[in-house]
């Protein structure tokens, strides 16, 4: 995913890339005609997302400054156990779906600023097509928003802009 939108609700995050590695399993819940409804969990055993600032901590008399030296991208692993997606069968070897799953993701370090947390929930939603290749084995290509966060679990600050930042804290 390149360049994620910021905006109020559902992303406030400017200019970062994600990098997924998962894989995704389906097991068929119900089936009736061409519809099948099947839970779909995700392992994800590496994330990447760019451009996560960095930081280092200066110590001056009864105040640590924390000074921004930098962005590298952090990794982190993860699961989606809560997935379900919608199929639809349009032709024998072609079908449609909807999808979406919910679950963790641990990071490195805080994510996407130093007052966030290592560990994010993660919501996405996403549909597009299936094309079976053989038996068993099927080319999925669609679309997927993915929305990380700490789930208001973690201080966040609104004050965050890109560029050098210091901020004061009490030891």
């Amino acid at each position: 995913a390149r360049n994620s939108p910021a905006g109020t609700h559902l992303g406030a995050t400017p200019d970062r890339n994600h990098l997924f590695l998962g894989v995704h399993i389906t097991g068929t819940l119900l089936r009736w005609h061409r519809l099948a409804i099947a839970y779909a969990p995700e392992v994800i055993p590496l994330l990447v997302l760019s451009d996560n600032p960095t930081y280092h901590s200066v110590s001056q008399m009864s105040f640590d400054i924390r000074v921004q030296d930098g962005q590298k991208a952090v990794a982190g692993i993860g699961i989606s156990p809560v997935g379900f997606e919608a199929r639809v069968r349009l032709a024998s070897r072609v079908r449609l779906y909807a999808a979406t799953a919910a679950g963790i993701v641990m990071f490195t370090r805080a994510t996407p600023l130093p007052d966030a947390r290592s560990l994010n929930f993660t919501f996405e939603v996403g549909g597009g097509g299936d094309y079976q290749l053989c038996r068993g084995w099927w080319l999925r290509v669609g679309y997927k928003f993915h929305h990380l966060s700490n789930a208001n679990s973690a201080p966040l600050k609104d004050d965050y802009e890109s560029g050098p930042i210091i901020e004061f804290t009490k030891p």
